[in-house]
């Protein structure tokens, strides 16, 4: 008697927890979901294009029927023109997907990160309610230096002076250049760095950023009235924190002062 009296509590209380599921909630619930199959190129640089690869997969044990699939491209994505937002897919089989594509461009402003992008999931027609699942994009900036202005202190550069060369230093590219170093790299005896200051640390460089980097250089009174040519080296960390160098070249010219006197 008592097991039966067991048995009945437990039908029972399967048949409360039947009634409380609600119906199809395997198909038209979590059974769906958004898959990243390919991303070209990966990472995608800002300013740039990139093609994602998606699956459309159904985990649940039925087939779903009428399904759409609407991308929602929030900042920093957008979607290139002639491609259709939602895709319809008559029947994702149970256990089984469907493959689509979209092409988007990443906008310029966009800084180096993984970003969600979203789709919408709907069953019926697309004004039916839909679910949202997303998708991991990696966006990763490239830094690209440059020397943009350069200037000496004093402007003319005579033999047995001492002078300070500015440059300034830009990133024209879309990622951080990390813990840059800045060598002026003489290798004529007539021009020298003096002490530490052939070598400068700048630190980081954000894209469209600028920072000044000077030098103290003595000029030998063995110069010649010449334009020397002197590289800078710029060494740094990129984005996947790989060292990287941008050698630069630029020109000193140095020329003799006239004295006058009257004898």
């Amino acid at each position: 008697m008592i097991m039966d009296k067991a048995f009945a509590a437990l039908a029972m209380l399967a048949f409360f927890i039947a009634l409380a599921a609600p119906a199809h909630a395997e198909v038209y619930g979590s059974s769906l979901n958004v898959v990243l199959t390919n991303q070209t190129p990966y990472p995608v640089e800002p300013g740039s294009n990139v093609d994602i690869g998606i699956q459309l997969q159904n985990n649940g044990r039925d087939n779903a029927q009428g399904a759409y699939l609407e991308i929602v491209p929030g900042n920093p994505f957008e979607l290139l023109p002639g491609q259709d937002a939602i895709k319809f897919f008559s029947q994702v089989p149970s256990l089984d997907s469907v493959k689509t594509s979209y092409k988007l461009r990443v906008n310029n402003s966009a800084i180096t990160n993984n970003y969600n992008l979203d789709f919408r999931i709907y069953l019926g027609s697309p004004e039916s309610s839909y679910f949202t699942k997303s998708i991991s994009v990696n966006i990763q900036g490239i830094p690209d230096l440059i020397i943009k202005e350069l200037s000496t202190a004093p402007s003319s550069v005579e033999p047995g002076s001492v002078i300070k060369v500015n440059t300034v230093l830009k990133n024209v590219g879309t990622g951080y250049a990390r813990n840059v170093q800045v060598q002026f790299n003489s290798s004529v005896d007539e021009i020298t760095p003096i002490l530490s200051r052939g070598s400068v640390f700048a630190g980081d460089i954000g894209p469209g950023e600028e920072k000044n980097v000077a030098f103290d250089v003595s000029i030998s009174s063995l110069a010649e009235e010449k334009t020397y040519t002197i590289p800078i080296i710029a060494a740094y960390k990129n984005e996947n924190n790989n060292a990287a160098t941008e050698t630069f070249s630029i020109g000193l010219p140095v020329r003799g002062s006239v004295m006058l006197g009257i004898v």
